[in-house]
């Protein structure tokens, strides 16, 4: 009888103790599942923004890519027309090369031979007959930090070059830097390899430096989508990655905030 009496008394005790536990207030929980749910939203926004940026991008590149200058390969005319539809600051110029990689016509003065042969967005645009995306790289025409957009240029069923449109970094940097808010610390936009294509937040972060060794940029090219706690910048943030799949390639993103403690 004492034995039963112990134990429906243990029980009682406990379930007393799992009552009071569940009307105490989880502040640590909560604050932890709103910050996530805050960045992990951001991920979302930014994979949104990035999308949006490249079908746009798309879209112009198959309008250049049916100019009659460009279908006749006319160097003269191309450069022509390129230069009056030119003056968007997203892109570094407009352009076309032929099928060997030749650039023939640049809305911005250059002085040729120029070849982009190697480049991976040529490369891309030809090898999927759709939207070339690139890596980080530094526009041999204009100088200035890019990545490499591409179109193929087909006329009676051939494919004769492609148009480009490089997307500008400059211009990238304030775009990425505007959509950052609290609680998030850093924002990140990188390429295949790991480089830096744009950055917002308080790390000491360069434009076209390589952060693959870092955890969260690991993570990042690991994974499609991952939410979870890792280090950046020499913090403990919770950080939620994401991509914008390409038809060769991807770009990477990562949004962290800060861990308390």
């Amino acid at each position: 009888m004492k034995t039963r009496s112990r134990t429906r008394v243990t029980a009682l005790a406990a379930a007393c103790v799992a009552a009071i536990c569940l009307a105490l207030p989880t502040t640590g929980t909560a604050a932890s599942s709103k910050l996530s749910e805050k960045i992990e939203a951001m991920a979302r926004d930014l994979r949104s923004d990035l999308k949006g940026i490249l079908v746009r991008a798309r879209a112009q590149l198959i309008q250049l890519s049916r100019l009659p200058s460009v279908q006749a390969g006319n160097a003269s005319a191309c450069t022509s027309d390129m230069a009056a539809r030119a003056g968007d600051p997203r892109y570094t110029a407009l352009g076309a090369a032929d099928l060997s990689g030749n650039l023939y016509c640049l809305s911005t003065p250059f002085t040729p031979p120029i070849s982009i042969a190697d480049r991976a967005y040529f490369l891309r645009a030809l090898g999927t007959a759709d939207l070339g995306v690139g890596d980080f790289q530094i526009g041999r025409a204009t100088g200035q930090g890019s990545v490499g957009l591409g179109f193929p240029v087909v006329a009676g069923g051939r494919t004769f070059g492609i148009v480009l449109s490089p997307l500008s970094l400059a211009w990238l940097d304030p775009r990425i830097e505007a959509q950052r808010r609290r609680p998030a610390r850093d924002l990140l936009v990188i390429d295949d390899h790991g480089t830096v294509l744009a950055h917002a937040g308080p790390a000491a972060v360069t434009q076209g430096a390589n952060l693959g060794g870092t955890a969260l940029v690991k993570k990042a090219l690991k994974l499609d989508r991952s939410q979870g706690k890792t280090r950046f910048g020499g913090k403990r943030v919770f950080a939620a990655t994401d991509v914008v799949p390409l038809s060769g390639g991807a770009i990477h993103l990562a949004v962290s905030g800060r861990l308390k403690g």
